[in-house]
């Protein structure tokens, strides 16, 4: 399944939900980010009026996921490591989009 396609999913006993939100991802000049708070993914589909590639957001999903993940997990200064979530964001992403 696409990251785009997806709307929720529970990462322990936690409900999160998936929403687009182009003004609140320009606000804060990104395609993407994860609140701990809301248990919520926000993406954006457009920039500036432009769309974003539908690989580039689902790549962006999985690093938005792997952020909750280790929130969920209780790994909070992982959370901050960016360089290892979009490492592993990144590998879940071309798991994702190659397997048969």
């Amino acid at each position: 399944m696409k990251g785009k396609d997806i709307k929720e999913f529970t990462l322990g006993a936690v409900k999160w939900t998936v929403k687009f939100d182009n003004d609140k991802m320009s606000e804060r000049k990104a395609i993407g980010t994860a609140s701990f708070t809301e248990s919520t993914i926000y993406l954006a589909d457009k920039h500036d009026g432009i769309d974003i590639p539908p690989d580039l957001i689902d790549q962006v999903f999985y690093h938005e996921l792997t952020h909750s993940i280790f929130d969920a997990l209780g790994y909070e200064k992982l959370c901050d490591n960016e360089k290892l979530v979009q490492s592993i964001g990144l590998l879940l992403h071309q798991f994702e989009t190659t397997k048969r």
